[in-house]
């Protein structure tokens, strides 16, 4: 399923799915492993493992909060890069 990553640090982050894109019954609940394949610009293309930690449904919407596995060192690594990234483009657009 698409869904929009809201939210990252290093532990996780939020996704949103617009229900109206999944064919079927959307079925996805606290506990579930995920893996999230991301753009190749964000995260070399890799797949980020995660587990579901909480998990609300409201109208079209599904909003997920995903934990990222605690034992994957390079998962680790890709996030704290790209969150640095964000870091550096946010200061240079308050200094300009």
């Amino acid at each position: 399923s698409l869904a929009f990553m809201v939210d990252i640090s290093r532990g996780g982050c939020r996704l949103i799915i617009d229900k109206n894109d999944i064919e079927g019954v959307f079925n996805v609940m606290t506990g579930d492993a995920v893996n999230i394949q991301s753009l190749p610009e964000l995260f070399g293309g890799q797949n980020l493992r995660a587990t579901i930690a909480n998990a609300v449904q409201r109208d079209n919407k599904a909003v997920l909060g995903a934990a990222f596995a605690a034992d994957d060192m390079e998962t680790e690594k890709m996030i704290g890069r790209f969150i640095s990234r964000l870091s550096d483009i946010i200061r240079q657009q308050k200094g300009a």
